[in-house]
């Protein structure tokens, strides 16, 4: 496997992960402010302490992952791209809730939609990076002859 080996200043990745935790901290928050609205009087959201753990929980992972140093792996690489895809696709499920409470129809359809098409996405991703650890892990064991794989 290919390493890949990204010159990215440090600076530049703490200002990125800074930038995420403000995104995630305001997301996650926003059952709690609701504001700006959408149309009319907002009714309480109903997912917002497991919208709150889900958003903190895989910004700081996504978050470590890339201020922590590791060799050089395409792997590793394609890994951060899909944790990042599952905290966008976590944010846009917050939006879809946001726009439930406001009773917007056109809103939370389009936001159901979008975070249903961006799970896919990632759903593939992280399938296709599963089949190619166990390829990897196939190929280096003499043992390991599973039909199942």
């Amino acid at each position: 496997e290919v390493g890949v080996v990204r010159d990215i200043p440090r600076a530049l990745k703490i200002i990125a992960a800074a930038l995420l935790m403000i995104l995630t901290v305001y997301a996650a928050t926003y059952p709690w402010h609701m504001f700006p609205g959408f149309e009319g009087r907002p009714r309480r959201m109903s997912k917002r302490w497991l919208m709150l753990s889900s958003l903190v929980v895989i910004a700081s992972v996504y978050i470590l992952c890339i201020l922590k140093e590791h060799p050089p792996s395409t792997y590793a690489h394609d890994a951060k791209w899909c944790i990042l895809g599952i905290w966008l696709s976590t944010m846009i499920y917050q939006f879809y809730e946001a726009a439930k409470a406001w009773n917007s129809t056109m809103w939370g359809d389009f936001g159901l939609a979008f975070a249903i098409s961006v799970d896919s996405v990632v759903l593939g991703w992280v399938v296709i990076m599963f089949q190619s650890r166990i390829r990897v892990l196939r190929a280096s064991s003499k043992g390991f002859n599973s039909k199942f794989w």
